[in-house]
Parts: C-alpha cells; structure tokens; sequence
C-alpha cells in the first residue's frame, strides 16, 4: 500500500485513489475493480507486501485479499537475525505463514557462515511457525546460482532436511544473458554456466527448479539485454503498455532503452515460467507454490528506466492474468496426459488391409467435420 512508503515516490500514489492513512481499503477495492475490467475469473489468492500493521492487514483479509507474507531486505549478516526476529512475530501476529528474505552483501560470505544463519533462522521458524524463504538477487550470493546450491547442499549436510528454500526471481538471472557487464559473464562466455531456459541443461531449470528448491515466485518480466545496473535492466513490459485503458498515449509505446514494445523479447521469461509451473504441478505433494507479481520503480534506475512511460500497476494486473491463465492451461496438458495414461491396453489386434482402410476412412470424416463421435 502506498501510505507504507513513507513519503517516498511510488507510482501507484499516482494511479490509486488519494486519501490519508485510512484510505487503504479503498485502494484494494480499486486493485479488485481494474482487475475485474480485464478479466471478470481473474483473482488474488494473496498479498505480499512490506509488513503491515495489525489494522491494514485486517482489512486484507476483510476484503479476501489475505496477507500470507511479506518480503524484507537485510544488508549482510551481522545484524540479520535482529531485524529477522521482530518481522517474524509480527508475520505471526497478523497470520502470515512465509517471510522472504533479499539478503544483501553476502555475495562473497563464506558458506560456512551462511549455513550458521539459516540454521538459527530454523530456530527461529519453530518458534514463529513462519517459513523464510530467500530471494534470488543481484549482490547476494544467489546472484550466482552456484553459490546458491553449494549453500542449499551444505545447509542439509547440516541436518536442516529441507535446506534452502528460494523465492525465484528470473529477472536477476534472466538480465544476465549475454549481458558483457553482468556478474556471470565470464562463465558464460567460457560455457562453465548455462542460464538460457532452451538449453535443457540449464543450471536454474535442471538444479534449482527440478532440485525442488523453489517455493515461491517474485514474478518480474526481464529480457536478455546489454544494459548496465542503472539503465533499466532488470524489468520490460509483460503486455504491450497501450494495452493499459488508462494509457494517456496513442499507439506504440518507445521504451528508452528498448525501443518500440516488441512481444518476442518476453518469450525467455515466460519459458522459464512455464518450465516452473510446469514441474510444480506435475509433483502433487510438493509445498505450495506462491507467485507474486513484482513490476516496480527504483530510484537507481535498476528494475526501468526513469524515463519510460508506462504503468507497473496495469503490468502487474497483467502479469497475474498471465501467470493464472498459464496454471490452468498447464493443468489441462497434465489433466489430457494423465487421462490418456489411464486408457485400458490389451493385446495390440491384427488388422486386415480392409479393416485399416475403413478405419482411415472413419477419422478423415472425423476431422473433416462429418462424423460425430465420443470423447471417448
């Protein structure tokens, strides 16, 4: 909610409904209304938010739109576990079940010491009931996904069974792809690394997706791109923005660092999108998986450039339209698999020259339309 930023810039002071401190239900039934408009079985399962207090995450819940988590930053371990503790009793108070964690400045912080964290973190998830998950992100040591699963490996050499749970977001990974100025570069060059979703033995499908690490989502259209830091790198538009009906231009949209909105840069992230989904869906007893949408601004320039012209609030309506829509055509392909699975093989029958050509005569009036028959 905007009132939480405390007086900082936020395009969404913009687009919501003003009000003072109070108005806050009134901004979530907006959300509720533009949603709506662009799709009438479009809905939000939950927030993640910065941490509320007790009266805003009330009226979530009132207006079904339940808080179950919310994500905080910490900026290297020294005094990670004393801001940790206070956000997790508070996640409980308020009936939230996951906190995500960006944990910055541990990009080179030796494993051993990592491990120590997160093994008090568990400590601290028993006495809260709170899980923590950790975000995948630019100047922590998950930026190299390497790190992450040396990380992962040794937490559960260290009796914690489940050891890293990771929130993914793609666009820390996705931005570095033939990116000369990115952390990984080297390593791709030389083929040590493969990060393309295409390439079946990618290390963020093959190790950190089927590994069974990902419970959560921070979902951000990125694509492959050559820009620095500070030049917009990690975000482009999901959906064409002169789709938005509150778009105050006409026709094509000129992203500053990009160009005209093109659909085809999209297509790497929604690949690895749908290779997540995908897996989670066909392993019934896996925890849940939360995705939240996450297009944003940031005074640095990191997520879009300042200069572009578009809304992050129509993109993250849009982005879980996507995501919602790509679940069930997921399930559908899963549903048609397993069903044909099911079909009763007896021994394979011998067949005439006659009895083929009937049957080729039978299914070309099938799929020309002329014959009616079972789904059977």
């Amino acid at each position: 909610p905007p009132d939480a930023f405390h007086g900082r810039p936020h395009e969404w002071q913009d687009e919501l409904p003003r009000g003072g401190p109070h108005s806050l239900r009134i901004k979530m039934q907006y959300i509720l209304e533009r949603l709506s408009g662009l799709s009438s079985d479009a809905k939000v399962d939950f927030l993640d938010t910065i941490a509320l207090t007790v009266e805003e995450a009330s009226v979530a819940w009132q207006l079904e739109l339940p808080v179950k988590q919310f994500t905080i930053t910490l900026h290297g371990l020294q005094h990670a576990l004393e801001e940790l503790r206070p956000r997790l009793a508070k996640a409980s108070l308020q009936s939230s079940d996951r906190v995500t964690i960006i944990l910055l400045n541990t990009a080179t912080t030796p494993v051993d010491e990592l491990v120590t964290f997160y093994n008090d973190v568990q400590h601290l998830e028993k006495q809260y009931k709170v899980e923590v998950l950790t975000m995948t992100h630019l100047d922590s040591f998950t930026a190299d996904p390497r790190r992450l699963l040396e990380v992962h490996k040794a937490l559960q050499s260290s009796g914690v069974q489940h050891g890293l749970r990771v929130c993914l977001d793609f666009s820390h990974y996705i931005y570095q792809l033939g990116n000369h100025t990115a952390p990984l570069w080297n390593e791709q060059k030389s083929g040590e690394i493969c990060l393309h979703p295409k390439d079946p033995n990618n290390i963020v499908t093959k190790d950190i997706i089927h590994g069974g690490l990902v419970y959560g989502v921070n979902l951000r259209c990125c694509c492959p791109n050559n820009l620095t830091r500070t030049e917009g790198s990690l975000q482009y538009p999901l959906v064409d923005p002169a789709s938005d009906s509150n778009h105050k231009g006409s026709g094509l949209v000129m992203l500053s660092e990009f160009g005209y909105w093109d659909k085809s840069q999209t297509k790497v992230f929604k690949e690895f999108v749908r290779q997540l989904l995908r897996y989670q869906l066909s392993q019934p007893g896996r925890p849940v998986l939360r995705v939240a949408t996450a297009f944003m601004d940031s005074s640095l320039g990191m997520y879009r450039s300042k200069n572009d012209k578009y809304s992050n609030f129509h993109q993250n309506l849009s982005c879980l339209l996507f995501v919602q829509r790509l679940k069930e055509e997921i399930l559908e392909e899963l549903n048609l698999g397993a069903a044909a699975a099911t079909i009763p093989r007896g021994p394979v029958p011998v067949l005439t020259v006659g009895d083929a050509s009937k049957a080729l005569e039978f299914y070309s009036r099938v799929f020309h339309g002329n014959e009616k028959t079972s789904s059977r």
